[in-house]
This record gives structure tokens, sequence and C-alpha cells, in this order.
């Protein structure tokens, strides 16, 4: 594979409300559950629609493991790096259930042990409906 930009998507609890819901409900309260379908069942909706899933970086790389290796903190931040455009106010490491999508429409979940591939229709269709209901969700706040 020669080398492409990927966008890398991953499941942040570390920013408030969600810090603080997670604390108050625990892990089987809403967004408890959203994370932990997304990150062990790879059911990523109601986590997409919530906020919780965030895309976290853009980067060139020839393939999954070369980002992997280039968005895990060491020494420095890997959000320091000129090459990686960092979208997140939380620049962690990648870690499991994290998602990678390629230009060509690819799209890769971070595994257990390497990679797994995901079917990019049902990926990209997932996040026009979770974009959607983000969209219902603020509307019924506002009108609240």
């Amino acid at each position: 594979m020669s080398e492409m930009k990927a966008t890398v998507y991953y499941l942040n609890l570390a920013v408030e409300p969600f810090y603080s819901m997670v604390n108050r409900q625990g892990w089987d309260g809403p967004i408890g559950k959203a994370y932990s379908d997304a990150r062990y069942r790879g059911e990523y909706f109601k986590s997409a629609a919530l906020g919780i899933l965030e895309k976290a970086a853009e980067i060139e790389a020839n393939d999954a493991e070369e980002v992997w290796m280039k968005l895990q903190n060491g020494a420095t931040s890997w959000s320091d790096a000129m090459d990686i455009k960092c979208t997140s106010a939380f620049p962690r490491s990648m870690d499991v259930g994290d998602i990678v999508v390629w230009e060509d429409g690819t799209v890769e979940k971070v595994a257990m042990i390497g990679f797994e591939a995901l079917d990019s229709d049902e990926w990209m269709g997932m996040m026009k409906r979770a974009e959607e209901t983000k969209e219902l969700l603020e509307i019924a706040r506002n009108v609240a």
C-alpha cells in the first residue's frame, strides 16, 4: 500500500460531561454502555451520536500499523508531530476499538491483536445516521 491519508476516530470519555457522568452512573449507565458497546462489541452508533466517538487525527501513512506507531505517546505527544493534524483535545495513544478510515473508503478497527476490516458502507451509513441524531438531540435540547 502506498502512503495515503487516514482519519483516526477514537472513544474519548476524558471530557465533560462524559467523565462526570460515567463517574456518577458507572459503566451500566448510558454513557458507559455506549463506550463499552463500541470498544468491545463494535457497535459504534450510540457513541458516535453522543459525541463519545471523536475524530482524533488526520495522518499520512502506508498502513494501519504505521498509523498505530505514529499515534503512540512516548517521550513526547504525537500531537506535537508536524506531519499529523491533531483534532482531539485529548490526544491519547491509540487503543482497542479505535478506527482508521482511509481516503479510499477502507475502514479498519484496532483489534486485541492487529486490525480488523469493517464494512465501509455500513460505517459511512452509521456515521451519517449518528450525525443526524446528534442534530436532532441538539434541537430537542434547545426546545426544552
